[in-house]
């Protein structure tokens, strides 16, 4: 069900163990690997001014040697990979999941910071990433630092 230029792969949900998945993407298709994310809205947090919002998005505090990328078992530089969205809107469902707390039906403000890979021009063929990520997340500087449990994936995936 993934349409246009770009095929996305999962975010890896803290606490989930390692993720094994397996996919084919067609020829010709950019890659988007998230490797930690965060995001804000008016939805879970309630009201928010923008600027209130944009702090809320810059929650990740973690540092490059905690995040681990190989493709093919090659590293993946990660610096410069820190991305912060434009605003956007976020609509939630009826009835949607809540893993983070309830969460009411309707269309909010957002704004997403992360790091992020971006894979392109990959040969036809079998291609394997590897992930691993210990985030922290503002309020967990310390001392001591408190970080995340470790989140690992491993994607096999088939450029066909």
């Amino acid at each position: 069900m993934q349409n246009g230029p770009v095929w996305f792969l999962p975010d890896i949900i803290p606490g989930e163990g390692k993720i094994n998945y397996n996919c084919n993407i067609p020829l010709g298709k950019a890659i988007l690997l998230p490797i930690t994310t965060t995001f804000c809205d008016n939805s879970t947090e309630g009201p928010m001014t923008d600027t209130e919002i944009v702090e809320c998005a810059d929650n990740i505090l973690t540092p490059l040697n905690n995040m681990k990328v190989t493709v093919d078992d090659k590293n993946v530089d990660l610096d410069g990979s820190l991305v912060k969205t434009d605003f956007f809107n976020i609509t939630i469902p009826e009835n949607p999941i809540d893993i983070w707390g309830k969460i009411n039906p309707g269309t909010y403000k957002a704004l997403a910071t992360g790091y992020f890979v971006f894979l392109h021009d990959l040969s036809p063929g079998e291609h394997n990433i590897e992930m691993r990520v210990v985030d922290l997340l503002k309020g967990n500087e310390g001392p001591p630092p408190k970080f995340d449990p470790m989140r690992e994936a491993s994607f096999k995936i088939f450029v066909q």
